[in-house]
């Protein structure tokens, strides 16, 4: 029985020709001619913040998430996604959706909440590393103030 070479161009979706010099130079010339990828977003720490809401006795609070960020132009889908391989606390990764690259950066906010037992310190993680953000809490009497206050901001803010 006579066997066939296999060709490999027609196993590929597309061949890069020639050796790129460095593989940094290869992910950029790839980047730039493929379509978008999703992976962990630049996170602004000092633009984060994460704030903790006692709901009662015996019940888990919920932690409310803001990451703020610069992410590369052209970046969207932006979404908090919880570590569940984490151990030992509460690790929050920002991720999102790049490309094609352009030049410049993007500002994005992104918001989440997330159940959990009361923990001062979290970790917030994207592509610049990962941050210990102190955590604020808001005792279980105060939750309906701090929430109508919340969604004043949110309504002064869409209206600007």
């Amino acid at each position: 029985m006579k066997q066939m070479p296999a060709v490999r161009s027609q196993l590929i979706p597309f061949v890069v020709v020639g050796k790129p010099k460095t593989l940094k130079s290869r992910k950029s010339s790839l980047n730039n001619k493929i379509m978008g990828f999703y992976g962990t977003e630049p996170v602004d720490p000092a633009r984060t913040k994460a704030t903790y809401l006692w709901t009662g006795l015996r019940t888990p609070g919920i932690f409310i998430i803001e990451v703020q960020g610069d992410a590369p132009n052209y970046s969207y889908g932006f979404t908090l996604s919880r570590d569940s391989h984490f151990v030992g606390g509460l690790k929050i990764n920002s991720m999102g959706w790049t490309g094609p690259l352009g030049a410049g950066t993007t500002p994005y906010v992104s918001k989440g909440s997330f159940p959990g037992q009361y923990l001062p310190e979290i970790v917030i993680s994207g592509s610049n590393g990962s941050f210990l953000i102190p955590v604020k809490e808001i005792p279980h009497t105060e939750v309906d103030n701090y929430i109508k206050s919340q969604a004043e901001v949110d309504v002064l803010q869409q209206q600007q």
